[in-house]
């Protein structure tokens, strides 16, 4: 079976986590005994320590290029005229959407944009991952082919954070109980779903309880924000900012922000249950404290928009996290095999999808 997936292989991973996602798909299809290859815009990569294959679009249109069984959008959708080629030389290939995005978020963004929603019209099957299975019929609307959507596991791996840590040289990413109890926010701040506003509210209120314990509050992701009244008008009378442990920065890599800046992740997210932040957070021991039900078993969780209780949650987290990070350890590592490239029940879910009749 030969599979290609779509991936913008020139983009950094750490700016761009469909390519991360793309990586980990390609290993899961691959552990199936699957032939698999990325198919990319451009004829520059970015490299990675991996030993995966990628063609440029044009290769995929020619007689001698690589014969494909199924072609899954993933990081990108090619275009109608990149199709209408390759379908002379690959005339029976299925073509999958891997939708990883919110539907509802994109919707919301693209409104005032000039971008098209990601849909296209040769697709035969969308896959859909559990946190948002429960958009399946609007996803299938948009597509407006007679799609259907499917329910398939959502994959992680700790591959790119521990090429972070070796390029790093030996700089501290896991956790350091000798540093000193700063915070950080890296929500994206594009939109309702992943932003600062819940994560900044709940730190002032915890320096607000107790004053001595938070050494920092640094929020990333903040560039379209510095020219609004929106960031002025919530932390000019926090005493986070009176006290001047708030900073302010732009789009920093996350491997950066888990080694140089503050160690205790608080979060927030709606309807984004699983994400590769939160994970990445756990595997690095790192407190984190957030509100996705789908990880409750992990971290400091606090129930949804509860500011009050994400406050306790965070001051819980530095007072108790070091003498609790053998436990937190073991409960993040079950969590994380599940996600896993190689987990038998992926595999399985897989196989049944790509070897079906």
């Amino acid at each position: 079976m030969n599979i290609a997936i779509t991936s913008l292989l020139h983009r950094n991973p750490w700016k761009s986590r469909q390519k991360q996602s793309a990586v980990n798909l390609y290993d899961c299809l691959q552990n199936l005994g699957c032939k698999v290859f990325y198919i990319t815009p451009s004829t520059s990569y970015q490299n990675f320590n991996k030993d995966h294959i990628g063609y440029p679009e044009r290769a995929m249109t020619n007689r001698g290029g690589p014969k494909v069984d199924i072609l899954i959008i993933h990081g990108y959708v090619p275009s109608e005229k990149f199709f209408n080629e390759f379908f002379k030389v690959n005339k029976k290939t299925k073509i999958i959407h891997n939708h990883l995005e919110n539907p509802i978020e994109e919707i919301a963004i693209k409104l005032s944009s000039k971008e098209k929603i990601n849909t296209s019209k040769f697709t035969e099957e969308l896959w859909i991952p559990p946190h948002h299975i429960d958009k399946k019929d609007l996803l299938e609307a948009l597509h407006q082919t007679g799609c259907q959507a499917k329910e398939v596991p959502y994959l992680w791996s700790p591959f790119f954070i521990n090429e972070a840590s070796r390029q790093k040289k030996g700089k501290m990413l896991r956790f350091d109980q000798s540093r000193l109890a700063g915070v950080s926010i890296l929500e994206p701040n594009a939109s309702y779903v992943k932003n600062l506003t819940i994560p900044i509210l709940a730190s002032e209120k915890a320096n607000r309880k107790s004053p001595d314990i938070i050494s920092s509050v640094s929020i990333f992701n903040t560039q379209r924000l510095k020219h609004t009244g929106f960031l002025s008008s919530i932390t000019s009378e926090m005493s986070i900012n009176k006290q001047k442990k708030l900073f302010l920065s732009n789009d920093w890599e996350a491997p950066d922000i888990y080694s140089r800046c503050g160690q205790y992740i608080v979060s927030h997210q709606t309807d984004s249950e699983l994400n590769y932040q939160h994970l990445e957070t756990l595997y690095l021991d790192l407190p984190l404290i957030h509100n996705s039900k789908a990880i409750t078993s992990c971290g400091y969780y606090y129930k949804d928009h509860n500011i009050d209780h994400a406050s306790n949650q965070l001051i819980n987290s530095i007072l108790h996290h070091n003498n609790n990070l053998g436990e937190y350890r073991n409960a993040s590592r079950e969590l994380i095999s599940g996600f896993s490239p190689g987990n038998k029940r992926n595999l399985d879910i897989y196989a049944s999808l790509i070897f079906e009749k």
